[in-house]
């Protein structure tokens, strides 16, 4: 689903003719509702006879949200409001049923193969992400040769519409088959579940992981000033093929893909406090590297450096998460801060749109764009705490879902964090050797 249908929205609502900046806004904005409803999740479970419920329920709802895309790419017409509202609805339900996921899967499965099973499951999901992706973009590159053999100037792209439709129609059955093997999981009773109210741990933070939110969020803001705006530069701004299009976010996620393991052997030598530093001034320049080529060859070089430096950002960032706050405050920390990163992202998103149309709206100021998120990010840098409390431990690797891929940050990744079990659990703070800790795997 993600790959073959949500990655390609964007590119979507270009080919509908809503404009470059409603392409770009309509992959942050949207975001900000599943933070928001996500935050009413434990209430929501406390409800329900079971998690399997409100997880299914909000998979269906998900996935049906694409449907009236497709409907929209074969009539050809759409306003605005109503393809965000197709979007909102989409990431709204998916967002939402993530820390109900969290929990009930960790009640699933035994915590002796928990490790192995998501290790797996991430590198098959990772598998059919790409497949997803390389499926639409050739796809796509295929239905824009059609239209270009037989269209005039101005003439509605009916052959890439119709294969939009084609994609959304085979994101939305992907997503109901997975809906259908979720509900054949067992239904774990509600109150076996530890939703704790994410207001009670927002109250007992500590000063360290208030300070390290606060660079984070600060760092998506620069960020998104510039992240939405990659593709309609792309493809309305250097007018490159679908193809292209597809081959360049390959490269930024595989590039993070297979950058992860040197990320955690960087993190096992320096630690999570240096690699976050290391990884925060790597991304600084990226998006200001855009600036400076435009060849397919050149933006692909981007785009593998760009996976690369995130892959040590978000690993060190997970791995503080994991040292600095106590086991039983994770999921509560993690929903505050996914709300947070959703506003984070709109603040930036709408910065970037003020500044392109102030710069006349055109290819060039694309570029100064890209050059305010590199500057953006530079600030953000000075706020990362010097000196952190936190403990080293040898941790396995991270096993992260992916929700979406950007360009120029690979992926939108969050970690799974029933998969988390510690290497040592007698030395976990909260003594707690029954709960998750640590195990996440690229």
């Amino acid at each position: 689903m993600v790959g073959i249908g949500e990655t390609y929205v964007p590119a979507f609502v270009l080919a509908l003719g809503l404009g470059q900046v409603t392409a770009a806004l309509v992959a942050t904005l949207p975001i900000l509702a599943g933070g928001v409803l996500q935050m009413f999740a434990p209430r929501i479970l406390h409800r329900l006879r079971s998690p399997r419920s409100w997880v299914v329920g909000s998979a269906v709802v998900q996935g049906l949200a694409l449907a009236p895309l497709a409907i929209v790419a074969i009539w050809g017409a759409s306003p605005a409001w109503f393809v965000f509202l197709c979007v909102t609805v989409y990431w709204a339900f998916g967002l939402s049923g993530g820390p109900a996921w969290n929990q009930w899967v960790e009640r699933l499965f035994p915590r002796s193969i928990r490790p192995g099973f998501f290790s797996r499951r991430s590198r098959w999901n990772q598998v059919a992400l790409l497949g997803g992706l390389v499926a639409g973009g050739l796809v796509l590159r295929y239905a824009d040769s059609i239209d270009a053999a037989g269209a005039t100037s101005g003439e509605v792209p009916r052959a890439v519409l119709t294969a939009f439709a084609w994609l959304f129609g085979i994101a939305v059955a992907c997503r109901l088959l997975s809906a259908w093997f979720l509900a054949q999981q067992t239904a774990t009773p509600t109150s076996d579940l530890k939703m704790e109210s994410a207001k009670t741990r927002l109250r007992d933070w500590s000063p360290e992981v208030r300070k390290l939110v606060f660079y984070l969020l600060a760092v998506q803001v620069g960020v998104y000033i510039a992240g939405p705006y990659f593709t309609p530069y792309m493809l309305a701004g250097l007018k490159l093929s679908y193809g292209t299009y597809m081959l360049l976010l390959c490269c930024g996620f595989g590039g993070k893909v297979l950058a992860f393991p040197l990320a955690g052997r960087l993190a096992k030598r320096y630690g999570p406090h240096r690699l976050l530093w290391i990884g925060g001034a790597a991304i600084v320049p990226i998006s200001g590297l855009w600036a400076f080529g435009s060849e397919w060859w050149y933006l692909a070089c981007i785009q593998l450096l760009s996976g690369t430096t995130w892959a040590c950002f978000e690993l060190a960032m997970f791995l503080m998460f994991l040292e600095a706050i106590p086991q039983h405050q994770r999921v509560g920390v993690l929903t505050w801060y996914n709300l947070g990163n959703a506003i984070a992202m709109g603040i930036g998103s709408l910065i970037g749109a003020g500044i392109w149309q102030a710069f006349g709206g055109g290819t060039e100021a694309y570029l100064i764009v890209f050059a305010a998120s590199s500057l953006a990010r530079l600030f953000a840098l000075a706020l990362l705490p010097g000196r952190m409390r936190v403990r080293w431990q040898d941790w396995g690797s991270i096993v992260i879902r992916t929700l979406s891929v950007r360009p120029g940050a690979g992926s939108v990744d969050r970690p799974i964090v029933a998969s988390l079990v510690p290497q040592h659990p007698e030395t976990e703070s909260d003594g707690a050797a029954h709960d998750d800790t640590n195990k996440l795997s690229a």
